[in-house]
């Protein structure tokens, strides 16, 4: 276990240079599209493993990904499709202060407007980043704003959805103290 702190300093060291380098505020350059954009919803994995959408202020559970750190996986529906090419702007912030949490570019899609008019949904949920968190910013049992802008070939923003979530870390106790020394800042 030698290496697990150098691992957890080098991942906190690279989490705030993704979250802006010194950046204390959430910035955003991404304005909402005018209207008659598209209806970008956030959302999670459900149980049957389709898309199934998040409440405003809901608690969801961090889950610890491969390379040790905790994430909010969500996937995206769009209601009013029109086919094109969009990449995703990924932020997430303290509700209270503003403190930037996440800044990140990407996954790209290909919407296609679906027959009969139904929704377009991803089919792969995608990790927002949560922790190790930047130095001196708590994410766990805080509420976290997730803002996801989908923008066109020219980066003109084309849909946008926000959501208030509060991650908390999860129940089993190999995971639970390890969440809390890496999500709390």
């Amino acid at each position: 276990m030698r290496g697990a702190p150098a691992l957890v300093l080098a991942l906190a060291v690279a989490t705030v240079g993704a979250a802006g380098c010194g950046a204390p505020h959430a910035q955003t350059d991404m304005e909402p599209p005018p209207d008659g954009g598209m209806t970008l919803t956030l959302g999670t994995l459900g149980p049957d493993g389709g898309y199934q959408p998040l409440t405003d202020g809901q608690d969801v559970t961090l889950v610890e990904g491969a390379q040790g750190g905790f994430h909010v996986w969500m996937q995206f529906k769009v209601d009013d499709p029109r086919a094109m090419h969009v990449e995703a702007v990924r932020m997430a912030h303290r509700r209270d202060g503003g403190e930037l949490v996440l800044r990140a570019m990407g996954p790209a899609y290909d919407i296609v407007g679906m027959p009969g008019g139904g929704p377009w949904e991803s089919t792969n949920p995608v990790p927002m980043f949560m922790c190790p968190s930047p130095l001196g910013i708590r994410v766990v049992d805080e509420a976290i704003v997730y803002d996801v802008t989908f923008t066109d070939d020219a980066q003109e923003p084309v849909a946008h959805g926000t959501i208030t979530l509060v991650p908390r870390c999860p129940t089993d106790p190999m995971k639970l103290d390890f969440c809390m020394k890496i999500c709390t800042g």
